[in-house]
């Protein structure tokens, strides 16, 4: 920084300036901030769909179920209920997997807008330091 001395009558000036750059900043910030959120939630919304994905196979499930149990007691001696947890237990599982990936998404640490948050620590530090020095 120069040593140059500041004429008094240029400070309101000078903090108009500063302030304006301030309010720029803070505008900025919400903007990204806004941009962080719009791209999480499209990303928590493929989240909902494999939730919906899910619920779609549990319900198959169920139906497979009931034919499975039928088929059984028409194709051989199997037991229904074995036959039923054998087929059904399979889909339930990929119902599963795809509730555990649809919630992962929809956790509230993934929808936080990181940058901007990360930005702001930094401008208040830099405004922090300036006020320091």
């Amino acid at each position: 920084m120069s040593n140059r001395q500041t004429d008094p009558r240029e400070m309101p000036a000078l903090l108009v300036t500063a302030f304006r750059q301030f309010a720029r900043l803070v505008q900025d910030e919400v903007a990204l901030a806004k941009a962080e959120l719009h791209r999480n939630v499209s990303y928590a919304g493929a989240g909902l769909a494999m939730l919906a994905v899910a619920a779609l196979f549990a319900l198959t499930a169920m139906d497979v179920l009931a034919h499975a149990a039928i088929a059984a007691l028409a194709a051989n001696d199997m037991s229904p209920g074995l036959a039923a947890l054998l087929v059904g237990g399979g889909l339930a599982l990929v119902a599963l997997v795809l509730v555990l990936a649809g919630r992962a998404r929809l956790r509230a640490v993934a929808l936080r807008p990181d940058r901007a948050e990360r930005n702001l620590r930094d401008d208040m530090a830099t405004l922090q330091g300036a006020r320091d020095d």
